[in-house]
């Protein structure tokens, strides 16, 4: 069974940023935050670094990617569903730049 038929609930925010364009290479988001479906892995929030502490078993059935509350990375197990940072992947800045 597909991703999008067991949580038909994220269908609407993966269709939405499939719609959106891609990041400039030069963007810099204040807010980058990674959750799964038990919530946020890690972030960082204006050049602050953050994770949170989980069981190490458990085992995440998709990432996602949000740069300033917009979804910018999802992907499952096997596939990626929404990719809207591949202009971005020459810029190591994003993780560095503290705004």
């Amino acid at each position: 069974m597909s991703f999008l038929a067991q949580h038909s609930l994220w269908f609407t925010e993966l269709e939405k940023a499939s719609q959106l364009p891609a990041f400039k290479q030069d963007y810099l988001p204040n807010v980058i935050e990674v959750i799964d479906q038990f919530g946020v892995l890690f972030g960082v929030a204006f050049g602050v670094p953050y994770e949170e502490e989980r069981p190490r078993n458990l085992e995440s059935e998709f990432i996602a990617w949000y740069l300033d509350g917009e979804l910018a990375l999802f992907y499952t197990k096997d596939q990626i569903l929404v990719d809207r940072l591949f202009q971005m992947a020459l810029n190591p800045q994003i993780f560095i730049k503290a705004r």
